[in-house]
This record gives C-alpha cells, structure tokens and sequence, in this order.
C-alpha cells in the first residue's frame, strides 16, 4: 500500500514544481495593461484571483489589472492549492483641468511665477510642464488631463515611464504668441525627453531616449497645430515602446504630425490624421526618419533607422502623405533601412500625393488597408527590401495604385528593391492577385528603372 501510494504523492510535487506566475512584482502607471498568467496549468484548471487593495490595483477572473491609484497591492491567485502572488507597485497620479494651480517642481517656484511669465496666453503650458517636471521627479507616473481646451505656446517635454490620458473632450491647441518679452513660442508641442536634459548635447542616442511612454485619448481628443508654420505635433527620437492611441491631429503646415526617429516598439493605433498645407508635397503626416544632420541639441545625429512600427486602426484624410520616408540614409555604400514597419487596417482618402511612401523600409508590411483617390501612388515602395502588400483595396490611384522601383535623391547611391517572391514580375503577379483594384491608372508596376552598374 505504501508502495502504491509513492507514485501519486510524486506525481503531485512535480505538477506544483512546474507551475508559475509570469510576474511575482510589477511597477505600472495608471492607464497600464498587464496580464497575470500561471504558466504550466491545464484547460481544465482555473485560477481564482484576487487583489489585497482593489482600490490601488483590482484585478478581473482572467488576471488583467487594472492600476487605479498610488499605493502597493498584492494580487493572489490560486490554482489547485497552489498559491501566487504577485506585488504590485502603481506610480503617481495627477490631474490637471483648467482650473488647476501651478505646483513647484525643486527650484522652481512656479506658483510664484510673476505675470512676466506666466499670464493667460502661457498658463496652460506652465501647468503641463510644472506636473511633467514633477513626474520626471517622481520617475514616471500619469498625467489625466481633464476636459477642456489648452492653449500651448512652447514645447513639453515628456520623460520616460509616463502615461498622458486625455479624457472625453480634452484639446490641445497650438498658439504662437506668448505675449510676453521674456520668450516666444517654439515648433513643438510635445518631445519625448526629459526636461533637464533638453539642452544636454547627444544625451539621447541608438535606442536608449526615452522610453515607457503612453498617450491615450479616452474620446473627442484633438491635437490642433492650427497651421502653425514648421509646427510638429509630437517628436519621437531614440525612444522605444512608445504608444499614441485614440487621438485626432488637425492642420499641419510645411511639417508632420508625428516625427519617428531611431524608434523601438513603437504603436500608433485609433489615431485620424487631417488638414495640411505646405509647398512640400512629400510631407507625410507620420515620418520615419533617421537622426542624420538634424538640430536637437540632445539627439546624436547617429543615423539609427526605426526597428518595429505598428500602424493601425487610422485614418487619414486630405493630406498630402499619409505614412512614409521622404528621404534615405546611407553608410559609406550600405543603405540603411527601417525595420518591420506594418501599416494595418488604415483609411487613406484624398492624398495629394501618396498613400504610403515605403522608402527604404525592410521586411515591411502593408496590409488591410483602404485607399481612394490618391493623386499619384498609393504605395510606393522605392528601395524597399520584401514589402508585403496583402489585402488592400486600391481606388481611384492616379498614376498607379501600388509602384515597386528604384529610386535616388540628389548625390546619395540610388537604392535598389529586393522582391519578396525573387522577381518584380513575381511581386507583380501577388500583389494582383491579393489585392483589390478598382478605377486606377495602373493596378501595378514593379520593376527596375535604372540596372545596377
């Protein structure tokens, strides 16, 4: 009997010794998603959860938290006896409206402030970067901006680890006069970089910027840069995992909405891009360039290409470019390319000029997407390497719906296509066939202008 008894009472010690809990601590902002799982249970097995403080952090039957408010709680779940648990630390969380006081960060005593700087055409900026200051302090945190118009004249500076949630009908406006003699207005709304180090030179570079950074629009949330001219709604140089989410962008002017430098795991989902003027007709409203001769003190110009963009879920509408690279990095005779970008599930409708412009772009996607009345072409894949271009409707593209060719700027080496099925005439043949054409110039051309020497 005892001998029997061995097996089962073994049996029982190994099942134990394999379960586990992905994460037996976190830190997460308000605003976070984050999943607890036990690794190694059966279909058949479910974990009952449970959080020691629901207000800090609650937990659902499926282990996705929900971060709530400062403070530490301690999420348990049970599975056949077994216990975990996971220890779960959520950062500050402030609100702003526009009824908000200007709070001290350090030395500086913003609530001191005289009417030399701080008056009603600069509060609004004063009130965003005081909490940004103070969130950098903190080491991150969230940042609930509450409903009502803001009127920025100059540049916030966002640092790592912070969350921004606009909630229903919070706007952000762009204005050009600060009305005072002490500054004026800057290009930028928002730069992912602290604010201490914004004057520090090549502070950022590679990957290593900011990172861990979320904007999250809950409904009705505008970003307005009302044709302020070379005006960039948000710049992202040498930062990774980074997320805009649930935003609309209006009216840029001889700018982009978003400029993509040097990033890592970086997703723009739920977003409608709309309204722009310029005599640059390649001026897309989400640009994926390279840090390469341009002028921010603290970005080193080290020609890092992007490496995983997500696009998806927006929409575009009257613009010029929708997505894309108006120009190409090299290193001595090795083009660089932009890494795993996928455009999925977008609406692109009245550009000026093209869709997506996938210059230089490697081991690319652009797929599910819909695009009507494109002036020249809705993809352009110029010296891209093995774009996928799957599931698409074309409508109405001018000169041709999808081109795949070589392509130059000025003296830089003329960047070549590699195809994705060996040959342009193979793409050509795929690209046809899993992809819908209606009314355009051309469905698609691919092939090579000019032959290597």
């Amino acid at each position: 009997m005892i001998l029997g008894m061995g097996p089962v009472f073994f049996d029982k010690e190994i099942s134990a010794a394999t379960l586990k809990i992905n994460k037996k601590s976190l830190t997460l902002n308000v605003g976070d998603e984050q999943q607890l799982i036990i690794k190694g249970i059966t279909e058949e097995e479910k974990v009952t959860w449970k959080s020691s403080k629901p207000k800090i952090c609650k937990v659902d039957k499926e282990g996705n938290l929900t971060p709530r408010k400062k403070g530490k709680a301690v999420i348990t779940g049970k599975v056949s006896g077994n216990t975990f648990k996971c220890t779960v630390n959520v950062r500050n969380c402030y609100s702003i409206s526009k009824n908000s006081k200007l709070i001290d960060v350090g030395k500086n005593t913003y609530s001191t402030y005289s009417s030399a700087y701080v008056n009603k055409y600069t509060y609004d900026w004063y009130l965003f970067r005081c909490y940004l200051e103070k969130l950098e302090n903190d080491g991150g945190g969230t940042l609930i901006v509450k409903k009502g118009t803001y009127n920025i004249t100059n540049v916030l500076c966002v640092p790592s680890n912070v969350n921004i949630i606009f909630n229903k009908g919070a706007k952000i406006i762009k204005t050009d006069n600060t009305h005072t003699s002490k500054f004026v207005a800057s290009k930028t709304l928002f730069e992912l970089v602290p604010q201490s180090k914004y004057y520090t030179t090549n502070w950022a570079k590679k990957y290593n910027g900011v990172k861990n950074v979320k904007f999250i629009g809950k409904g009705n949330n505008v970003i307005d840069t009302k044709y302020y001219y070379e005006c960039i709604a948000v710049t992202i140089y040498h930062s990774k995992n980074i997320s805009i989410s649930g935003l609309t962008f209006k009216n840029f002017n001889e700018a982009h909405s978003i400029e993509l430098d040097a990033g890592k795991n970086i997703t723009i989902s739920d977003c409608s891009f709309q309204g722009q003027k310029g005599k640059n007709k390649l001026r897309e409203a989400i640009n994926l360039d390279i840090p390469d001769g341009y002028k921010k003190v603290w970005s080193k110009n080290d020609k890092t290409v992007n490496n995983g963009v997500v696009i998806k879920d927006c929409k575009f509408k009257n613009l010029y470019v929708g997505i894309g690279s108006h120009y190409y990095s090299h290193s001595g005779d090795k083009q660089l390319y932009h890494k795993n970008v996928v455009v999925d599930n977008c609406t692109l409708t009245n550009m000026k000029t093209f869709g997506v412009q996938a210059l230089n772009w490697s081991d690319s996607k652009i797929i599910n997407c819909k695009f009507n009345s494109v002036k020249k072409q809705g993809v352009a894949g110029r010296g891209s390497q093995k774009l996928d271009i799957t599931g698409n409707t074309f409508k109405k593209c001018s000169e041709a719906a999808i081109k795949v060719v070589d392509y130059q700027i000025k003296k830089l080496p003329r960047t070549y296509p590699t195809f994705l099925n060996g040959s342009p005439e193979e793409d050509a043949d795929y690209f046809l066939e899993n992809n819908t054409f209606k009314s355009n110039t051309e469905d698609v051309i691919c092939k090579i202008i000019i032959a290597k020497d």
